[in-house]
């Protein structure tokens, strides 16, 4: 049965040195994209913090304004008022 294998391969050398170098560029091309994402992820990662170096604070909506907005992920809805008088109530209601 090995004869027969053995025989089989060195019959289709070129399927042989296909299949070899198929398996060699898949390889290529998954250890390659590990290497890309990580990098990318590190880069990322550095240029953040290098912005982010002298903030002492940060202002940022709330998740239920999130939820509750009309419209694409991580826009929030503007009030519109008639008034100024009107807008002054719906912010400090203690005013009005």
């Amino acid at each position: 049965m090995l004869r027969v294998a053995w025989k089989s391969v060195l019959g289709n050398k070129l399927r042989l040195a296909l299949t070899g170098l198929a398996i060699v560029i898949g390889v290529s091309f998954v250890s390659g994209t590990f290497v890309l994402t990580d990098s990318i992820e590190r880069a990322f990662t550095g240029l953040l913090t290098d912005i982010n170096a002298g903030v002492d604070g940060s202002v940022r909506p709330s998740t239920d304004s999130l939820q509750t907005a009309q419209g694409p992920p991580g826009s929030f809805a503007v009030p519109t008022f008639s008034s100024p008088r009107s807008a002054a109530a719906q912010i400090h209601p203690e005013m009005s």
